[in-house]
């Protein structure tokens, strides 16, 4: 299934220059890392923002799953001052153009591109300048993000081994260093795969340094499967990250009935 994700406290009136293929299916390991960057690069509350305010962001990821490996590109608006704002205006290197009509107000948009293949992302996502532009453009000049192809490299997890089975509920987390590749860190997440009334999200930044993160007793579930994250990742400007994921999958042991 194909899909065009467009989250905002409210609804946005789209024109796209672009076709619509981008859009993949609807896995979405890339798309939560680069959502918890976004939130990570300011405050969410608007008390925290300063008043005349507008961000404006761009993530890319890689994501390493045993199926394949994905691209996803997305892109942010947020700020008290994005009600005033009538249409923001996205231009690929190619010329391209992205335009969002904002009629009622909305003060944060976001759009995201996710799970395409590395064909499809070239195509649609070349390297070179991403304008993303405001109208009237007293909210703010044209901010420019240079992107290149330089994803970082992609953490290899050494423990657990991916849909590994009878995982301790304490275990260390292990990867290869990265730390002489040129790197910002890394973020990790560790979440339930079911739902259910013990959902997991365990969220860590950690230095890349870093190669190994222990889960303390009492967060892991007997028997439950879970999904672990590592992202490698590295800014190409302000407010613009590019990062390498991998993503895999284990169940903890059954612990017997006493």
């Amino acid at each position: 299934m194909r899909k065009l994700v467009i989250s905002c406290m409210g609804m946005f009136l789209m024109t796209w220059g672009l076709s619509t293929d981008i859009f993949a299916s609807d896995l979405n390991h890339g798309k939560r890392v680069g959502n918890i960057l976004m939130a990570n690069t300011g405050p969410l509350n608007y008390e925290d923002i300063e008043e005349d305010e507008i961000k404006l962001r761009m993530v890319v990821d890689k994501v390493t799953t045993s199926s394949g490996e994905y691209y996803d590109a997305q892109f942010h608006a947020e700020g008290k001052p994005l009600e005033n704002v009538k249409m923001i205006q996205i231009k690929t290197p190619k010329s391209k153009n992205i335009i969002l009509k904002n009629p009622v107000g909305l003060s944060y948009v976001e759009i995201e591109a996710y799970n395409m293949s590395i064909g499809d992302f070239q195509k649609k996502f070349p390297e070179g300048e991403y304008q993303m532009g405001l109208s009237p453009k007293k909210y703010g000049n044209a901010t420019i993000f240079d992107m290149a192809y330089d994803f970082p490299p992609t953490p290899v997890v050494v423990s657990p081994a991916a849909d590994a089975t009878d995982v301790s509920l304490t275990p260390t987390f292990e990867w290869e260093s990265l730390a002489d590749d040129d790197i910002t860190g890394f973020l990790l997440i560790l979440s339930t795969q079911d739902v259910s009334e013990n959902n997991l999200e365990l969220i860590r930044f950690l230095p890349k340094e870093t190669t190994s993160f222990s889960v303390p007793e009492g967060f892991l579930e007997a028997g439950t499967k879970y999904e672990l994250d590592v992202a490698a990742r590295k800014t190409f400007g302000e407010n613009a990250f590019i990062t390498s994921v991998r993503c895999i999958f284990f169940t903890t042991a059954t612990v017997p009935l006493q």
